[in-house]
């Protein structure tokens, strides 16, 4: 009888057998049968990837064994997480996906960190165990840049610890290679995953300052290696119709973007206007985006507070709703913000403790147009610089205060030699100079440098020499070289308007004015009161070539007048000034010498108070 049990045992697991081999068989048929026209539409998608094919088969293969336990969900490994679709035994961690005809990738990363370059498997911590898997590898910009561009801030690049040297390692290798940062900054090496390097093939550009491009090219013997090309791009383009109209278009998209109100013609020319004023050329126009972008948007701002009270039926009938009143609101209140230190000197200049003179005539003495620049402002001021003469004492040399002292930069002491070495070959070869002479910015505490004082500086000591006035109603800037000839400078509008707003607190008289380089004229782009004053003969602005022109301004006299001889003729500036040396080497005695002495403002018209 128990035989017989054992024989029925034997059979029944037999049976068990054979239909849990059925069922395994019909699992997989039903499973294929299901599975292969997904897996065969998958992989029609990587015809030419064979890693992915050989995935594909293994998955769906995987499955096929394991096609119970993925019905009956009875394995964790087969069950999807709460926060994941896909069971964790067949979870793809796709690092990178470049939509189909999209091009090549440009990807711009702002935090160029190590890790973001070259990408990191990150980490969790379950019941005190560091836990990681496929699922956790994060792409760096590398890896979403590859095939394409990766643009990079220099400066932000060097910022950070070990980011110049995985970027280097690989450009260099052509591979990118996930490394955990730990590992490298740690002797105890912790387990972590260790991905296949990647191919690597993009052109990396790396955007900052000359000065730091020289720095690297410097300490980094390898940089010039890595980065072969280089380019230089202007913050300026010439203004042209084609380049307007590229701006315009640029203003059209921040527009768009910003969903600020349309902007109308008239707004349009003000802000290319003003992006001329800016690049300090009429000829030119300033490509700085935020600047541009800051002022449509406060442009924008006083559209909205203006048309706020409108009906709603004019507003509706409005297709252009920003105009010129609202740009130009926008930069006054620019300037508005930035013009505290402006206003602290011209406080000085109502009150009466900056002496300037915009009336009469005066020896020795002259109105420097002068540029204050801080931050990212500047306003023009204008100065007084005086000139003194010591008759037969020295032999021409002239003193620079400003140097002396420590107050006046290598250019600004530059141009002290050139006028110096001019004057020297103008009148040596007629008479020996037997005088030294002194200049100086009067109630100047600041740092002074840049030549654009040389002209007013020369016109200044040739007034003191010939004892002859200058008018105190022109202003005067430019350099000049050993030729006298008059030289380009910068800043041009702002001492314009430095000036101008002197004479316009002190009253117009109708014979004030500036006097510029001619080189500088096509530079010019004055306020709109500065620009009606000039058309209504209330100011002038002179452009000269040379300092003799400027001379004849400031004096109302002739320059050079020859004699037959080839000498200065009396009548002329010059030759007052021969004169003068001639009569220095006469009068020789100690008395003589006091009562020839050229005071600092000999002859000089009275001049009106300040209001």
């Amino acid at each position: 009888m128990q035989k017989r049990l054992n024989q029925l045992t034997i059979a029944l697991e037999q049976l068990e057998d054979e239909a849990n081999a059925l069922i395994d068989d019909l699992n997989d048929k039903v499973a294929t049968r299901v599975l292969q026209p997904l897996f065969t539409k998958a992989k029609a998608q990587f015809p030419e990837h064979s890693a992915v094919l050989d995935y594909l088969n293994a998955v769906m293969k995987d499955m096929i064994q394991h096609v119970e336990a993925i019905v009956n969900d009875s394995d964790d490994a087969f069950r999807p997480s709460s926060v994941e679709v896909t069971p964790s035994r067949y979870a793809v961690n796709v690092l990178v996906s470049h939509p189909k005809d999209s091009g090549a990738p440009i990807v711009f990363e702002d935090l160029p960190t190590h890790l973001n370059l070259l990408g990191h498997v990150e980490q969790v911590t379950q019941h005190g165990t560091v836990m990681t898997d496929v699922s956790m590898i994060r792409a760096g910009a590398l890896h979403r840049a590859n095939g394409g561009y990766l643009l990079l801030e220099a400066s932000h690049l060097l910022e950070h610890p070990y980011a110049w040297q995985g970027l280097k390692r690989a450009l260099q290798s052509k591979h990118i290679k996930l490394s955990s940062l730990e590992q490298m900054l740690t002797l105890t090496g912790s387990l972590s995953l260790a991905p296949q390097a990647i191919a690597l093939d993009v052109k990396v550009i790396l955007i900052g300052e000359p000065d730091l491009y020289y720095e690297l090219l410097e300490l980094e013997p390898e940089f010039d290696a890595v980065f072969k090309i280089r380019a230089d791009f202007h913050d300026e383009v010439p203004r042209s119709p084609e380049s307007e109209q590229a701006l315009v278009a640029k203003m059209a998209d921040i527009i768009r973007s910003y969903q600020l109100l349309p902007f109308n013609q008239q707004a349009q020319a003000a802000i290319i206007d003003h992006l001329s004023l800016q690049a300090e050329n009429q000829n030119k126009l300033s490509l700085h985006s935020d600047r541009l972008m800051q002022l449509l948007q406060e442009a924008n701002r006083h559209a909205t507070i203006r048309l706020h009270d409108k009906p709603v039926n004019e507003l509706a009938n409005l297709t252009n709703l920003v105009d010129a009143r609202d740009v130009q609101r926008a930069i006054d209140d620019s300037e508005e913000r930035s013009s505290y230190l402006k206003e602290l000197y011209w406080e000085e200049l109502k009150d009466g403790q900056q002496l300037i003179d915009t009336q009469g005539m005066a020896v020795g003495q002259i109105n420097a147009l002068t540029v204050i620049s801080y931050a990212d402002t500047e306003f023009g001021m204008p100065a007084r610089l005086t000139a003194l003469i010591q008759p037969n004492i020295g032999t021409g040399e002239i003193l620079d205060i400003e140097r002396d002292v420590e107050l006046g930069g290598s250019l600004h002491a530059k141009g002290m030699l050139i006028m110096t070495s001019y004057l020297r070959a103008l009148f040596s070869q007629h008479h020996a100079l037997n005088f030294s002479a002194s200049l100086a910015f009067e109630q100047s505490y600041a740092h002074i440098d840049g030549d654009s004082a040389t002209l007013a500086e020369a016109c200044a000591l040739l007034s003191a020499l010939a004892d002859v006035p200058i008018k105190q109603s022109l202003a005067i800037t430019g350099s000049m070289n050993q030729l006298g000839e008059v030289q380009a400078v910068g800043g041009i509008n702002a001492k314009i308007a430095g000036f101008f707003d002197a004479c316009c607190e002190q009253g117009f008289t109708g014979e004030q004015g500036v006097i510029i380089p001619k080189a500088n004229v096509s530079q010019l782009m004055l306020r709109e009161d500065i620009i009606q004053a000039v058309k209504n003969q209330q100011f002038f602005i002179y452009g000269v070539a040379s300092i003799n022109e400027a001379l004849a301004l400031l004096t109302d006299l002739p320059v050079i007048i020859r004699t037959k001889k080839g000498r200065f003729s009396k009548k002329s500036l010059f030759g007052k000034i021969v004169k003068r040396l001639e009569t220095w080497e006469a009068n020789d005695l100690p008395e003589q010498h006091a009562e020839n002495a050229t005071p600092l403002v000999s002859k000089a018209v009275a001049v009106k108070p300040m209001k």
